[in-house]
């Protein structure tokens, strides 16, 4: 990240002011720095859920929902529990669903309406952790016992946070994506709110998606990977033509195919070049990053989802935008 970017024209007194109000100042993009330097000194390259994933995720979806939750606090509970599991080590199969309610529930405790914290009762909690446990038994898998307590979830709700020390917290990769959202809007004096919006719906779509084939415990640069995602975002709402985020080792035909691809079926229409070019520098004050980022960060997302589409087509039908 390139602070040296970040125009002193571009950000006058009010725009810093507005920056600092709405949480997403030059010094909120530099502790979200350190928390991901942070995080992947501790990552784990291994997703300790292997071939459970799927139905462990598309689990917790029908609990997140049932439990009216929306799918960001979904994506959440995903990256909790997959930071649970990376600290805890070893992976008990037959405790997996009671994990995975204690998850669910404590962010809902955490970052659920507050006017809906008792709506769910404990019944319903330990159903939703008994029926889990009974796909995952239809699944072949062994489990102890299909019977759990009010007492053993409270437990082990607290064993998850004593791991976690205490830090129920969205993942980084959201966090930056609305800090970049909010600079934007800031910025642009909320001109393209609407357009904006779109783009973090569309970004989360991917990011949730990806979730199904790979922990977001991984060392895998959480910054990197929002930045290339709402890069996409810019072009697919027409904010940004995408030749210019094409990195110049890429040729031309395959940038324009993979974006056509990628929109599914809608051709990606190019702006207007003087467009692109008064956008450009603002979306890298809005980033903090060099022209070289931006590119390189777009292609690598690109290329991601790319081979996520082709490798698991299914799964488009599981994490619904």
């Amino acid at each position: 990240m390139n602070g040296h970017l970040l125009d002193p024209l571009v950000l006058t007194k009010d725009f810093e002011d507005s920056l600092h109000r709405y949480g997403a100042s030059n010094e909120r993009l530099e502790q979200l720095l350190q928390e991901e330097k942070e995080v992947l000194e501790s990552a784990t390259p291994e997703d300790v859920l292997a071939g459970l994933r799927p139905m462990v995720l598309q689990g917790m979806m029908v609990l997140s929902s049932y439990h009216r939750l929306d799918q960001d606090s979904w994506y959440t509970a995903v990256s909790v529990l997959d930071s649970y599991l990376a600290k805890a080590g070893e992976l008990d199969v037959s405790k997996l669903p009671l994990t995975c309610v204690a998850v669910v529930r404590l962010v809902k405790k955490f970052h659920g309406n507050v006017a809906d914290q008792f709506g769910s009762t404990s019944a319903q909690w330990l159903d939703g952790a008994r029926q889990l446990a009974k796909a995952m038994q239809d699944q072949g898998h062994q489990m102890e016992s299909l019977e759990f307590t009010e007492i053993m979830l409270s437990q082990h709700e607290i064993d998850i946070l004593e791991v976690l020390q205490w830090q129920i917290d969205a993942p980084l990769l959201q966090q930056w994506l609305s800090t970049y959202c909010q600079r934007f809007n800031i910025l642009t004096d909320h001109k393209h709110e609407t357009a904006v919006s779109w783009v973090k719906t569309r970004a989360m779509y991917f990011a949730r998606l990806l979730l199904f084939v790979e922990a977001s415990s991984s060392r895998s640069p959480p910054r990197e990977f929002a930045l290339g995602l709402f890069c996409l975002g810019l072009v697919w709402s027409q904010l940004l033509p995408a030749d210019c985020l094409r990195p110049e080792k890429v040729p031309s035909a395959y940038w324009v195919a993979g974006f056509q691809e990628l929109s599914q079926r809608h051709r990606v229409q190019t702006m207007p070049p003087l467009f692109g070019a008064s956008f450009y520098p603002l979306i890298q004050a809005t980033t903090a990053s060099s022209s070289c980022e931006l590119q390189e960060a777009t292609h690598r997302a690109l290329v991601k989802i790319l081979v996520l589409g082709a490798q698991h087509p299914a799964l488009l039908m599981l994490a619904v935008a």
